[in-house]
């Protein structure tokens, strides 16, 4: 029972008071004594607390008051988390672990204050504070896995689920279609592999980066990626395939300015030295993994041990890397690490 005028956040509850035994036989007196059989709700039916994100100062102190019931934390998460109680004095006191996927029904009162972190309090994702009545607290996903897969110069109707051509066989892609989201008015930004892979890289038109053709390569080591982006958010990145972002022997204006004694060759004849790629490649722009190449040249930053390898190298067998949401796997060993954000650029699509 509470006085909603002079207490609206319902943190005192009156009804042990002395001065309420009348008013509570009043209300009992006029109560119902018969009801129906109750019907246990679903915990998807349940009202959702509120989502707090942790914040500098960490979650205020719990005001725990009236009766108990039970809140159902539900693992959005990727990876088990911890829960903690915040008692009145702000103190965090761990109430054990919640695995990925799990829900796990705990006892609290109203004005209890509940946070969620990793492993200790000193890694808080968030908190809630419990209402008035049985609830359920999601803890979202904060970190999804991130896959692009680019084909390369595919045309509009080589693909199965567009159902234009019969001789035309894609059917991984076709059920990625058919269990997905297809964003029909989407295009690229250039007819061209290297500008466009710009754009979708950047996120911005190539043309404020100087970039209308593939002669106009490299992209210029100033701009940020998808990568660069994700990195700060705790990502490891990733990155197999064809780059064709550096410098290349169509590039006369770059040779002109870098390598003058190479302007004017055949292309044949042109020879551009790795000191001046590496300030191009997928590593200097956000990835901290790549196998890098087409046909039959690549260079790639890691041994076949999980070392990481700065020399230029041609990789004769693919490593594995896994975790447990996708997988990459080409003739390779068995994972060295694990990545959440990946961009894979064939250069044939199948």
């Amino acid at each position: 029972m509470y006085d909603i005028g002079a207490d609206p956040f319902e943190w005192t509850n009156l009804a042990a008071q002395p001065e309420s035994r009348e008013q509570l036989a009043s209300f009992r007196s006029a109560a119902p004594s018969e009801f129906a059989e109750r019907i246990e709700p679903s915990v998807e039916s349940l009202a959702k607390l509120t989502w707090h994100p942790a914040m500098e100062g960490g979650p205020p102190a719990s005001k725990p008051d009236g009766n108990p019931f039970p809140v159902h934390f539900t693992n959005k998460q990727r990876q088990t988390v911890e829960l903690f109680w915040i008692d009145p004095k702000g103190q965090a006191k761990s109430y054990g672990s919640i695995a990925p996927g799990q829900t796990r029904a705990q006892q609290t009162r109203p004005g209890a204050v509940w946070s969620v972190g990793h492993l200790d309090p000193n890694r808080q994702l968030g908190h809630f504070v419990i209402g008035d009545r049985t609830a359920q607290a999601v803890i979202p996903a904060t970190q999804p896995n991130v896959i692009v897969i680019l084909t390369d110069d595919q045309g509009w109707s080589d693909l199965g689920c567009q159902g234009q051509m019969q001789d035309v066989q894609t059917p991984h892609i076709d059920a990625l279609a058919a269990r997905g989201v297809r964003c029909t008015a989407g295009y690229v930004t250039a007819p061209q592999c290297s500008p466009s892979r710009v754009g979708l890289m950047t996120g911005r038109h190539q043309q404020r980066l100087g970039i209308d053709t593939i002669p106009d390569m490299p992209l210029p080591a100033e701009a940020t990626t998808i990568a660069e982006r994700l990195q700060p958010l705790g990502y490891r990145t990733g990155f197999v395939g064809k780059w064709h972002l550096e410098p290349n022997v169509t590039c006369v204006n770059w040779l002109r300015r870098e390598l003058p004694e190479m302007a004017g060759k055949p292309r044949a004849q042109i020879r551009i030295p790795w000191k001046k790629i590496q300030p191009y490649s997928p590593a200097a722009q956000g990835f901290d993994e790549y196998f890098w190449g087409e046909l039959r040249q690549y260079r790639v930053n890691f041994e076949l041990d999980g070392s990481q390898s700065q020399q230029q190298e041609v990789l004769k067998a693919m490593k594995q890397i896994e975790n447990n949401d996708f997988r990459l796997d080409a003739n390779g060993r068995p994972p060295s690490v694990s990545l959440n954000a990946i961009m894979l650029f064939p250069s044939i699509y199948n």
